[in-house]
């Protein structure tokens, strides 16, 4: 089984829906001044207004004065948008009603570099569309790019990780991880992500390092400690899986299919043990496997890993 959280804990799903055929066109106005931090007026600032219904809306560029107006505008919940090359990008909510028939703003800019928050969703809304046809270079770039500008937004690491991953460049992926929890370093999503991902490099003694002083209190999805279990068994590596699905248990201690997973490695472990003539072991071990399986029996005696469990459990019975 593969990782199917990532793009949940990278954060990358952006909702999507079908913007209206309303037209932004009307009869309200809305103007303004934008200024830097000190309070000068700033020229040549882009203002992009989009009608939130229309998902479109008319460009302006402040004069001198830092002024801008726009007439023929609808009423509704508007976003208006501040662009210049040597300041944040800033975006803002502005509803025009009854109460608002002619919105005034003084907006002030920060200098570029400063705040990450508006632009770092402005990057997210261009990287979608090419992480969507599967263009994870393309959309590189453009995390790349904003990193380049913010280098504390250590979120963008993971949105970095997330194309290495695609590409199955893990090796990459891990790095990014890893650059990102040396700044957020409280993460248990994206430390139980590194450290399946260092099971899937052999990187499975870091792994453990990560795991053997978890929380487990704060593991919300089971998966979690699975995960780096699922990879040490495609190696063939029951024992060091085990470790794994005990936290698993200790932490989701009513989880049928984890029992199933654990009794399935002791199995696989008790015959490996059993061909290297280790036969006290290979009993020991196929006991334990027998009373997991049982266990996952008995918790859903009707699902797919209980009857898994009952073929294995006919296998032992022969011997």
């Amino acid at each position: 089984m593969r990782r199917v959280l990532w793009s949940a804990v990278v954060g990358l799903m952006l909702a999507t829906g079908a913007a209206s055929a309303q037209d932004w066109q009307g009869k309200s106005k809305m103007s303004g001044k934008v200024a830097d931090e000190a309070g000068k007026a700033i020229e040549g600032v882009t203002v992009k207004l989009v009608h939130a219904a229309a998902n479109t809306g008319p460009e302006f560029t402040t004069d001198r004065k830092g002024a801008w107006k726009a007439e023929k505008l609808t009423p509704g919940l508007w976003l208006v948008e501040f662009h210049h090359d040597s300041f944040d990008p800033r975006q803002i909510q502005v509803e025009i009603g009854e109460k608002m028939k002619e919105p005034k703003l003084e907006v002030k800019l920060t200098k570029l570099g400063t705040d990450w928050g508006f632009a770092e969703r402005l990057a997210m809304t261009q990287a979608q569309p090419l992480l969507a046809a599967q263009k994870n270079a393309e959309a590189r770039v453009i995390f790349e790019k904003l990193l380049a500008t913010y280098p504390t937004a250590h979120h963008v690491h993971k949105y970095l990780a997330h194309t290495y991953n695609a590409e199955k460049n893990e090796a990459k992926a891990v790095e990014q991880l890893e650059l990102y929890l040396a700044g957020v370093p409280s993460d248990v999503q994206i430390l139980t992500l590194l450290g399946s991902m260092y099971t899937q490099v052999n990187r499975e003694p870091e792994a453990w390092k990560i795991f053997s002083t978890l929380d487990l209190a704060k593991v919300q999805d089971v998966t979690e400690l699975q995960d780096p279990a699922f990879n040490l068994l495609r190696q063939k590596k029951p024992v060091d899986a085990v470790k794994y699905l005990d936290l698993a248990i200790q932490r989701f201690p009513e989880d049928a299919p984890t029992y199933y997973y654990r009794g399935f490695a002791q199995w696989q472990a008790g015959s490996m043990a059993a061909e290297a003539q280790k036969a006290d072991e290979a009993k020991a071990l196929i006991e334990k496997a027998s009373a997991d399986l049982q266990k996952c029996i008995e918790l859903a005696p009707t699902s797919d890993p209980a009857g898994k469990a009952k073929q294995i459990l006919a296998q032992i019975e022969k011997k």
